[in-house]
């Protein structure tokens, strides 16, 4: 491990620490005043830092915190807030990295669902959902010809919304081009 690696690891770990901290003052402030905005700032909070877990590679204390932060969020916020909605989102995340395919399509097709009735079909987040479901289905394990099919069809439809509403040059754009790309000459090599 070079210099560099244990510096930043070390770095890491101590932004992880100051995280936890200031996550148990907000829970104490939130315990004593009610706060409902030092609430969302817990919320936002919770989330960063099973985020941070999740890219650190501790998928399931991460996949722990945003199931128990997404049960609590749908109580407090309802299933179709915003926030509520990012957490399920970053939950499906975490179980695709995690080699959870199946269980991640299902999270996200869900939060696909919910976003197109909170936000409607061309809302950033809402196209965002719509490309993870594309992605996941194009990492599914067999991939038959029929889940091949909606595989494209799904990163076709992603692609095109995208570009409509984000437009061509957008980074996220871009990776949905690029994962409709590697799905069609997957294809290629498989024949």
């Amino acid at each position: 491990m070079s210099l560099n690696e244990m510096v930043q690891g070390q770095l890491q770990q101590l932004f992880l620490e100051m995280a936890k901290r200031c996550l148990a003052e907000k829970m104490k402030k939130e315990t004593t005043t009610g706060d409902a905005m030092v609430r969302l700032q817990r919320f936002m909070l919770q989330q960063n830092i099973a985020t941070f877990v999740q890219e650190r590679g501790n998928l399931s204390e991460s996949e722990e915190s945003l199931q128990k932060l997404h049960e609590e969020l749908v109580v407090t916020l309802g299933d179709k807030h915003p926030m509520t909605l990012s957490c399920l989102n970053q939950l499906a995340v975490t179980l695709q990295k995690w080699g959870k395919t199946e269980e991640a399509l299902k999270v996200h097709e869900t939060c696909l669902l919910l976003r197109r009735l909170a936000l409607g079909e061309e809302h950033v987040d809402t196209l965002q959902s719509l490309a993870n479901v594309a992605l996941t289905r194009s990492e599914m394990k067999p991939m038959t010809s029929n889940a091949w099919q909606l595989a494209r069809e799904s990163l076709m439809e992603a692609r095109e919304k995208q570009e409509k509403v984000l437009g061509f040059g957008d980074a996220r754009t871009s990776f949905t081009v690029s994962c409709l790309g590697n799905l069609l000459s997957s294809s290629l090599e498989a024949t």
